[in-house]
């Protein structure tokens, strides 16, 4: 082949009058002939033939401002594929130009060479890509024209500096391009552009300044890709990114990159969150030696806000002897206020590769501070400022921190049993900041977007964790409760989860709870409804008990536990019904109570059983105990009824309405037993005796204001319900209390719902199980709760049976007076049942296991304005509901087990009219129930031969025909009544029965029942 061109004037026009013809041709107006020109064209420049030769390098760049013109027509030809051909000549003619030959002299630089070319091809790539006026359709294109741009700018180097401006108009036009692949090419120009221009050339010169004047608009351009769908153009963003902040301005990376990189902090992708925090520390650690250093123009301006106050106080460390710092002063990383913020987030990264890496990026910076507060204030201070050995607080503290903070090594990351992080540096940075990063991590967490509030909370936790004390010292401490408690109730869990870390955490390092959140947080919870609604008294119930979660016995004394105990248990807090505030007020007791056994804050010298003061009031424990009763009786399944509910109209289960669950199951409970051992007690029942004047002297005191079920009545009935069955049997005093209590509200002035809740609290005591208890002698007994309250006491038990239960009994009408006829002759059941049990095997003799005894019952009826049969009676007509028929029934057939024979033959012709009425209900199940009803009549009322035949027969002839009723039960049970009356009366059986064999269906019962007469 023959050797290229050379590059003498006569080779330039020579060359240029060869290929004139197809530089005409680009012009054309037919497309086929434009196209082959630039076919001529690349064969002629950059390949050549036999005949023909490609020219040298040297001449291509000295032809370029004849050349370049006019090939660069083409770029706006409106054929796509002339276009092409277009950039595919200029590629070519960029590259040739750029390389360098083995001909080539030492003097022959391509960077040089290239300028010729910079200086036309540019200003028509900026006519073409750089503005907005002209959109190339075609994506190819564009990224090719995008990919010449990065390609000219590698070739040319530092000979681009003085193009800067239209090369920066080019690629800040180009990234807004749709395709991904063009904006990955533009951010790969960017590093080549700042590559070329930024560093310093052969000659040891900079063109730096240049891109700093265009740092912040290259900025602004690439910074909204760091959202792009593709991970790879982030990733891409982000390297761009990284290599413009260098020349940036501390003012442009506040107001353009923190904004515009910020969404970084919460990207999906992994990878792209690990490069992004460790830019962040780079971009720190840059700055600082930026900062550092003495030889710079831009930057040390006076957009640096801090850096003026900085400067004051950064003085050499020899001319003072105890230098003066600022909190301002101790941060000499000039950006880390703004990135900083974004480095911390990442500590808490989901993964824990990214937030072990985070964390030992923070633990750089902080280092880099340090010795950079070492280099301007010296030793002496530094040795001062970094005694921060853990003290007890922060031992206990370290049990609540997360990963990554526990036993990480810095220099592996690996978890070892080492000195956990953070370190006394990157504590130090960030209590520099605090008044800084707190405004911050608070206004993300307001962001309308889930994404950011999640940020917000997870910078919140991670500065906790670094600033520790310095929170409860800063003048932020009640917007950060505030917003602590606006964001506990975030739909996501782990934004909610962070923040209650927060408190945890502030909770733990609080030298001085007192005086510090203790005020801020009992105003909040115990503020009145019209300050506060229930859901943020909830909200603010969760957050404190998140702060005494993470207190422990160094920061809870005594006057903060019983400053707490009586927030707990104030009027507000406990006579709200919202759900939330119920659990959470339970939920922050449970936790004052662990932290108050450590601390033994509730131990008292004087907390004797029985001991009544006005201080043991108002203590601590006793506060807490009225919290845990309030919480037991909401656990009550009837405690959100208002007593005229499905629950009190329905058939009997097993439990009464108003009993409490069993205390193995119940938190409250759980808490109570805590609290008993917290006091130094030996168990529960010594707590109760401790406090059951207290709590019953309030209850009598504010009975008189009761008119419906509330907070305070559900507590006098927790406790009633809840207390040992001793205090009740050993103290007479709580006995007469609780009594009186009773009879004051249950007159039938009050509410309804109020009588019924009441009755229900009567019945469930009366049906206890019993508590263990001795009995006579050595003998050891179940002691029932209700047996306990009447204490073989007849006038108690008239009382409760006259001023309790029978005022409900008394015929009203309306639903919800039907209600509390039913439960008024269920509670009275329920008192009567221990006699049915015990006579139901025929042994009438023994009464010394009743509850109510047969003289009190006996007293009750004589009681002609308590009215007991009548009242019983017309319960057994009630029309609302027919449980009430069959409940006064049983009521009925408790009454004459435990009067007996006692009962006048007058009573007894009261009695056997009513039986006689019900045994034609309608419903099977009272039949059955006065069926057995009239057994018990049989068998305890009518002594053998002791009653007026005539009555007996007027009640066995209609009584006897259900015994061939259609339902076996109901005839099953009159055959068991007729045996009984058989007993006694046997010739009125016979005489009953014997006509009945004739009419009958069932003749077996007949026949059953006369064998009994015999």
């Amino acid at each position: 082949a023959r050797p290229a061109m050379g590059a003498t004037r006569d080779d330039q026009v020579a060359f240029l009058a060869s290929i004139q013809r197809d530089l005409n041709g680009i012009a054309d107006t037919d497309r086929h002939c434009r196209r082959r020109a630039f076919e001529a064209l690349t064969k002629r420049l950059f390949t050549g033939d036999g005949s023909k030769p490609p020219p040298s390098p040297v001449l291509l760049d000295a032809i370029a401002s004849s050349v370049v013109p006019s090939v660069t027509r083409g770029l706006h030809d409106p054929v796509e594929k002339v276009r092409e051909s277009c950039l595919g000549v200029l590629v070519l003619y960029v590259r040739n130009c750029g390389r360098v030959s083995a001909g080539d002299d030492a003097d022959s630089n391509p960077k040089t060479r290239l300028t010729p070319v910079l200086k036309t091809l540019l200003p028509a790539l900026v006519m073409k890509a750089g503005t907005s006026a002209e959109e190339e359709p075609s994506e190819e294109i564009r990224l090719a024209i995008v990919g010449l741009v990065g390609e000219l700018i590698a070739l040319a180097g530092d000979a681009c500096s003085p193009y800067v401006d239209e090369l920066v108009n080019i690629l800040c036009t180009s990234v807004n391009d749709s395709y991904h692949e063009v904006k990955k090419k533009v951010h790969g120009a960017v590093d080549l552009l700042v590559k070329a221009v930024g560093g310093k050339n052969s000659t040891g010169q900079t063109h730096k300044s240049s891109l700093e004047l265009h740092a912040g608009k290259i900025l602004a351009a690439v910074l909204p890709d760091a959202t792009h769908r593709h991970s790879a153009a982030r990733v891409s963003c982000l390297s761009a990114v990284s290599s413009v902040v260098p020349f940036c301005t501390t003012s442009e990376i506040a107001e353009l990159l923190t904004p515009g990189i910020r969404p970084m902090c919460h990207d999906r992708t992994v990878s792209v969150r690990k490069a992004f925090h460790e830019e962040l520390a780079r971009w720190m650690a840059r700055k600082n030696d930026d900062a550092s250093s003495t030889s710079t123009g831009h930057g040390n301006e006076t957009e640096n806000e801090n850096e003026n106050a900085t400067d004051a106080a950064m003085v050499d460390a020899d001319a003072v002897d105890t230098p003066t710092i600022t909190t301002e002063a101790k941060c000499l990383v000039p950006t880390a206020k703004h990135l900083l913020p974004m480095l911390l987030t990442g500590v808490a990264d989901e993964v824990p590769a990214n937030s072990v890496n985070a964390l030992l990026l923070v633990e750089a910076v902080g280092k880099a501070n340090d010795e950079a507060l070492r280099k301007r204030f010296g030793e002496k201070w530094m040795c001062e400022n970094a005694n921060d050995a853990e003290s007890a607080i922060a031992d206990e503290a370290l049990l609540l921190l997360p990963h990554p903070f526990v036993d990480i090594d810095e220099s592996s990351g690996r978890t070892t049993s080492h000195t956990p992080l953070p370190s006394n540096a990157s504590r130090r940075l960030v209590r520099s900041l605090l008044p800084t990063l707190l405004p911050l991590a608070i206004c993300e967490t307001r962001e309308w977007t889930s994404g950011r509030r999640n940020v917000g909370a997870r910078l919140l936790a991670t500065i906790s964790i670094f600033a520790r004390d310095a929170i409860c010292a800063s003048p932020l401490l009640p917007a950060l409760i505030q917003c602590l408690e606006n964001t506990v109730v975030d739909d996501d869990k782990d934004t909610a989860g962070r923040v209650l870390l927060c408190a945890k955490v502030i909770g733990a390092y609080s030298v001085d709870a007192k005086t510090s959140w203790i005020p801020l947080l009992v105003e909040s919870i115990t503020a009145d409804g019209m300050k506060t609604g229930d859901s943020r008294r909830a909200a603010s119930l969760v957050i404190l008990a998140s702060f005494i979660r993470g207190a422990s016995q160094h920061t809870m004394d005594k006057q903060s536990t019983a400053t707490l105990a009586k927030a707990l248990a104030h009027q507000n807090v406990l006579t709200c019904d919202h759900a939330g505030v119920r659990a959470q007020t339970l939920a922050a007791c449970v936790n004052l109570i662990k932290v108050s056994a450590k601390s033994l804050a509730l131990l008292d010298e004087t907390n004797v059983v029985g001991a009544v003061s006005h201080e043991s009031k108002a203590s601590a424990s006793a506060n807490l105990f009225r919290v845990l009763l309030q919480s037991r009786a909401h656990e009550s399944p009837g405690s959100d009824g208002d007593g005229t509910g499905h629950g009190a109209i329905s058939h009997q289960q097993n439990t009464a309405p108003g009993a409490l669950p069993p205390k193995h199951v119940s938190p409250s409970a759980r808490a109570m037993t805590a609290l008993a051992t917290a006091c130094g007690f030996g168990s529960v029942d010594e707590l109760y005796a401790k406090h059951a004047r207290a709590a019953l002297s309030s209850a009598k005191s504010e009975c008189k204001q009761w008119r419906s079920p509330n907070p305070s009545q559900r507590a006098f009935c927790a406790f009633v319900l809840d207390a040992p069955v001793s205090v009740f049997a050993d103290e007479l005093s709580v006995v007469e209390s609780v009594l009186d209590v009773f009879c004051k509200v249950s007159h039938q002035e009050n509410d309804t719902t109020l009588r019924v809740a009441m009755l229900n609290t009567l019945d469930a005591a009366f049906e206890d199980d019993g508590q263990s208890g001795v009995g006579d002698g050595e003998k050891t007994v179940k002691i029932n709760r209700g047996a306990a309250l009447i204490g073989r006491t007849d006038s108690r038990a008239v009382a409760l049976i006259t001023k309790c239960v029978l005022p409900s009994l008394v015929w009203k009408a309306g639903a919800t007076e039907a209600s509390g006829r039913y439960a008024g002759v269920v509670c009275l059941g329920t008192m009567f049942r221990a006699s049915i049990e015990s006579t139901s095997g025929g042994d009438t003799s023994d009464t010394s296991s009743l509850t109510i005894s047969r003289a009190a019952a006996f007293a009750v009826i004589k009681n002609e304005t308590a009215s007991l049969l009548p009242l019983i009676f017309s319960a057994m007509e009630e029309d609302y509901y027919p449980e009430t028929r069959r409940a006064a029934c049983y009521a009925l057939r408790g009454v004459l087990a435990t009067v007996g024979t006692q009962l006048s033959d007058e009573n007894l012709r009261l009695v056997y009219p009513e039986l006689t009425k019900r045994m034609d209900d309608s419903r099977d199940d009272v039949r059955v129930a006065t069926a057995k009803c009239v057994k018990t009549f049989f068998e305890s009322c009518v002594p053998p031969n002791g009653w007026d035949s005539t009555n007996a027969l007027y009640f066995l002839k209609p009584f006897a025909v259900h015994m061939d009723d259609g339902n076996e039960l109901v005839r099953d049970g009159v055959l068991n009544a007729v045996l009984a009356a058989a007993l006694v009366k046997p010739d009125v059986v016979r005489e009953v029965l014997t006509p009945a064999l004739e009419t009958h269906r069932c003749v077996g019962h007949v026949r059953t029942g006369l064998d009994a007469c015999q």
